[in-house]
């Protein structure tokens, strides 16, 4: 059954739409299902949450299983420069001998997920904690990006609070 539920997530993502947070949900929590009894400190998810729905229940869920709060990192970065960077991804796969990410393939796609960006995700991001969100400046180089990155996660560490 759950093969039959991924089959429904990858056409709706081939079809350029967003996932319903009930999908995104449940596509993580099984991922991350195997992952607890590893015990593993830190776990990365990228593109979540993208509702507010889905905030809500990863955070509450993350929370519970893992006995403390996640820790969110939002790359701020321009329109300009998503639609640019988002335009090079699909370069590079094109490059590799591979086929473009069909949500993102033409100008209007990408516009499109911006704009879902503003609407939803932002304010899904926004509503979190803010001792839990970590603000990082996306527009330099990816290297100093990184580096910022792993600078504001060592000094959230040392102040969490595990319950």
């Amino acid at each position: 059954r759950f093969h039959q539920f991924q089959g429904l997530t990858k056409r709706i993502q081939v079809a350029g739409k967003f996932q319903s947070h009930h999908h995104a949900v449940m596509l993580t929590k099984n991922a991350l299902y195997s992952l607890v009894e590893t015990n593993d400190e830190h776990i990365i998810i990228d593109g979540s949450p993208r509702s507010m729905k889905e905030s809500v229940e990863m955070f509450d869920y993350l929370s519970d299983v893992y006995h403390r709060q996640p820790i969110v990192v939002y790359i701020k970065v321009r329109d300009a420069t998503a639609r640019k960077r988002i335009a090079k991804r699909n370069e590079d796969l094109i490059e590799a001998g591979g086929p473009p990410r069909m949500e993102t393939e033409k100008l209007g796609s990408i516009n499109k997920k911006l704009a879902e960006f503003h609407e939803r995700t932002l304010p899904a991001l926004m509503s979190l904690p803010p001792e839990c969100v970590i603000e990082v400046d996306g527009e330099p180089a990816l290297e100093i990006v990184f580096d910022e990155v792993l600078e504001k996660l060592a000094m959230m560490e040392s102040r969490l609070v595990f319950s």
